[in-house]
């Protein structure tokens, strides 16, 4: 006789047969967990393809935020002078860029299409500068490339902050813009620079690739005190 059939008790009633039970309960769970995992690699996998990405946009780029977005439409630089620009004087000028720096003039919008207002103030503008640093596009996973060692210390991902602004603190009125100019002093030292937004609504980080400076010549720096 087949152990592995239903036998009937005196009534006439199926009867379980326990071995019978203990073979397939193993076999039983082992099918349960593959069909877990599978739907919980199914789930990863639908959540990695619709993640949106946190990308870093370039210029006249719009990025994302929780309000609406934010774009940067212009990008200046403007080298410092030299001692001889200003004649000699070099001392009790405010402001004063001079030649081995440079000024990064920013031309920034922020659209706030929500229907709440939203805070801003030139203290959510930041540069990060990182000298031969690469910031990859999805997952904003630093890399160094070229010569690790030629980065020097305490240059590298180097927090700015604004120099000058044509907005203070203030709040922005639903389904409205607002655009200002943010300044930053920067070294003429061949630099990457990010500009950084604090989002209000989620304090997410915006990036926003502002491209390198260039290097400040032997000749010019000769002129810094001449």
């Amino acid at each position: 006789m087949n152990k592995n059939v239903l036998t009937l008790n005196k009534t006439g009633l199926p009867i379980r047969n326990e071995a019978f039970i203990k073979k397939v309960q193993p076999l039983y769970l082992l099918v349960l967990m593959v069909v877990l995992l599978a739907g919980w690699g199914a789930s990863l996998a639908y959540q990695a393809l619709n993640q949106k990405p946190s990308l870093i946009v370039g210029i006249n780029q719009p990025a994302d935020t929780s309000f609406g977005s934010i774009v940067v439409s212009e990008a200046d630089d403007l080298i410092g002078l030299t001692s001889q620009d200003l004649a000699g004087v070099t001392h009790g000028i405010q402001n004063l860029v001079l030649i081995d720096k440079t000024q990064i003039q920013l031309t920034v919008a922020l659209l706030n299409r929500s229907s709440s207002t939203v805070a801003y103030s030139p203290e959510q503008f930041t540069l990060v500068a990182s000298r031969n640093q690469i910031f990859d596009q999805r997952w904003q996973i630093r890399s160094w490339w070229k010569n690790t060692n030629s980065t020097p210390q305490g240059q590298s991902n180097e927090v700015i902050l604004t120099s000058g602004a044509t907005i203070h603190n203030g709040e922005l009125r639903p389904r409205s813009n607002i655009e200002a100019t943010l300044s930053f002093v920067v070294p003429r030292d061949g630099s990457s620079y990010i500009l950084q937004y604090l989002d209000p609504g989620n304090n997410h980080i915006v990036q926003i690739d502002l491209g390198g400076v260039d290097v400040v010549s032997d000749e010019e720096l000769g002129k810094l005190h001449h």
